[in-house]
């Protein structure tokens, strides 16, 4: 084995080029010729003169040594078998003869010359056969360039072939003009500052060195250019697969591993002397293939309270605390019919975060900075919890009635001065029937709310089968009396007439007293007292006009001619329209009230009311 003297590649010792740089190798050293030992050439036997008559005197022939000449080895290399040397046995002396003439050497020259030639054309024609035979080993990761561009996370890899999308010509080498020997791969990129890692501004072509193979080096000039032209053209045919696990383009982060296969055409790989190795493998992507893309939670920090009473809650939401690159990227709002209505435990209220970016590709723009956004970050469900439960109340509770007239023309309002200023400002109040009322009569109320809102918001609710209130005129309603009632027999009747105000008022110098004329000046009042009482009721026209009256025994002193004495009178007092107020006393307001004077005449004072009683239709009711 033997290692490549520009790229330190392990070859084969057979190989005459660097299968991974192109570096022309050195050829092996061709094998020692081994000795020949030199073949005598030989020497031609002397030839015995013709005899001669006489005799000659014998002398000693000097002994020849015959000189050795090489054989030429064939072109094949290899050698013939050395001849013998043979050595001459001495012969009889013969007269001495002029020596032979020296044979040419040209012959040799020319055999020299021919074996020199075939050699030459041997090792030639073994390079040329090994040139055209010679497999080149190419692994076809080289043969691919991964381009990663896009956000991280939702990246695009563009996976080219060197030879499809390469130069038509294989480039000059010159150390100069191209300091890195190879094929160029020339991508056309539109630049687009949405999509692209590349610096903003650039939309030229694009020039990265992807392939090591076939790169015009000089050490590739020596090979043959057909086979060259041939591997060139099978590669140009290769077809490349990615396989991604289903995560699809657009979504390529760091980290994320696709898996690439290089398929070629057989038959032209074959006849181009070209095998293909590590045809699938790998590629992850790194930091380097993608631009920094930021994960954003729109709703980060957003806050969402909800307060008040269930049934009647405010919802109140603040983005303050929200990162500001969201604020700037996102607008929040709400569903407004969701929002203003009255929330209770358990409802939902949505937000929405928008945006004028486009976001179709999962990801947004601004200020030069990617942003992941998933989509289903974008909607933002809030329940509703805490509300402190609401506090059932009587519509009803504190109302009161004001009266007006009285019974059976009894008129009625509603008085809600002692209700709870909740009810009083929430609520409104209907009565079915509010005039010419008597006792006893049933009156129907019927309670409005404003806002239920309102009533909520205050920590009250109410029962909306318990939205009428029924009410019965009671008999201490102001009413015209219409019999004995109790509160007649039992009312003091100082308490309705005054008399002893009255007459107390009077006396002073005067002989006149409630129609009295006294025998002389009254000096003081003495006493009262109140003797029978009756009472008359007579129905007039759907109303009642009743009379009270009562019996009275009046002392006085008078000064009679200087001298001082004590005389009973009598009286009746007469009330006309007699009626129970709203205060719940005996009154005559709205009657007459009338004093007679009967001075001495008991019975003539209470013969009055014997005659009225006698008219008709009057009742008449003896009090006491």
């Amino acid at each position: 084995m033997k290692f490549c003297n520009q790229c330190g590649a392990q070859l084969e010792d057979d190989m005459l080029f660097c299968n991974m740089c192109g570096a022309k190798q050195e050829a092996p050293a061709a094998p020692a010729a081994e000795p020949v030992a030199p073949v005598a050439e030989p020497v031609a036997e002397p030839v015995a003169p013709a005899p001669e008559a006489a005799p000659v005197p014998e002398t000693a022939a000097p002994e020849v040594i015959p000189e050795a000449v090489p054989v030429i080895a064939p072109a094949s290399g290899y050698m013939q078998e050395a001849a013998p040397v043979y050595t001459p046995e001495p012969v009889a002396p013969v007269p001495a003869q002029p020596a032979p003439k020296k044979k040419s050497k040209l012959g040799l020259i020319i055999g020299l010359i021919v074996g020199v030639l075939v050699i030459a054309g041997g090792v030639i024609g073994g390079i040329l056969i090994y040139k055209n035979s010679k497999k080149e080993t190419i692994d076809a990761s080289q043969l691919v360039k991964v381009i990663g561009y896009g956000p991280n996370g939702h990246g695009s890899a563009a996976v080219v072939l060197a030879y499809k999308n390469a130069m038509q010509e294989l480039m000059e080498y010159d150390d100069d003009e191209n300091p890195y020997p190879g094929l160029w791969l020339y991508l056309y990129e539109m630049v687009d500052d949405d999509e692209e890692k590349y610096p903003s501004g650039v939309t030229s072509w694009i020039e990265e060195q992807v392939s090591p193979y076939f790169s015009g080096t000089k050490a590739y000039k020596t090979i043959n250019e057909d086979q060259a032209s041939e591997a060139k053209g099978a590669l140009k045919k290769l077809k490349v697969t990615v396989e991604d696990e289903g995560k699809g383009a657009g979504n390529y982060g760091v980290g994320d591993t696709i898996t690439i296969k290089v398929k070629g055409d057989e038959d032209a790989l074959k006849k181009a002397h070209v095998v293909l190795k590590n045809t699938t493998f790998e590629y992850t992507f790194t930091e380097a293939d993608f631009a920094e893309c930021k994960e954003i939670d729109p709703f980060k920090g957003f806050e969402f309270t909800c307060e008040g009473y269930n049934g009647s809650g405010k919802i109140e939401y603040s983005y303050d605390g929200v990162d500001d690159e969201a604020k700037n990227l996102f607008i929040y709002s709400p569903n407004y019919d969701e929002l203003y209505e009255a929330k209770s435990n358990g409802d939902k209220v949505t937000f929405t975060a928008s945006t004028w970016g486009d976001l179709s590709k999962g990801y947004l723009k601004s200020n030069g900075k990617y942003y992941s956004v998933k989509e289903s970050s974008l909607t933002k469900v809030f329940e509703v919890s805490g509300l402190e439960e609401l506090t059932e109340i009587d519509l009803f509770e504190g109302i009161a009635f004001k009266y007006s007239g009285r019974a059976p023309k009894l008129s009625v309002t509603i008085d809600k001065s002692e209700m709870d200023e909740l009810l009083q400002n929430n609520v409104t109040y209907r009565i079915d029937k509010s005039y010419n009322l008597n006792i006893g009569d049933t009156i129907t109320v019927t309670a409005t709310i404003y806002s239920d809102r309102r009533l909520n918001e205050e920590g009250y609710t109410y029962d909306p089968e318990k939205m009428t209130y029924e009410f019965v005129i009671p008999e201490t309603a102001p009413h015209v009396f219409e019999k004995d009632d109790e509160i007649l027999k039992t009312t003091d009747p100082e308490v309705l007439f005054g008399l002893k105000d009255k007459f107390t008022a009077a006396v002073g110098g005067t002989q006149f007293i409630a129609g009295l004329q006294a025998p002389g000046t009254i000096t003081e009042f003495v006493s009262v007292k109140y003797d029978k009482a009756y009472f008359f009721v007579q129905p007039q026209n759907n109303s009642i006009n009743n009379e009270y009256w009562q019996l009275a025994e009046a002392t006085f002193k008078f000064n009679i001619g200087g001298v001082e004495q004590e005389q009973t009178v009598y009286f009746t007092c007469q009330f006309d329209g007699i009626f129970l107020d709203d205060s719940g006393n005996v009154s005559n307001s709205n009657g007459q009230f009338t004093i007679n004077y009967y001075a001495g005449e008991k019975d003539k004072a209470m013969s009055q009311s014997d005659a009225i009683a006698a008219l008709e239709n009057v009742t008449k009711y003896e009090l006491r």
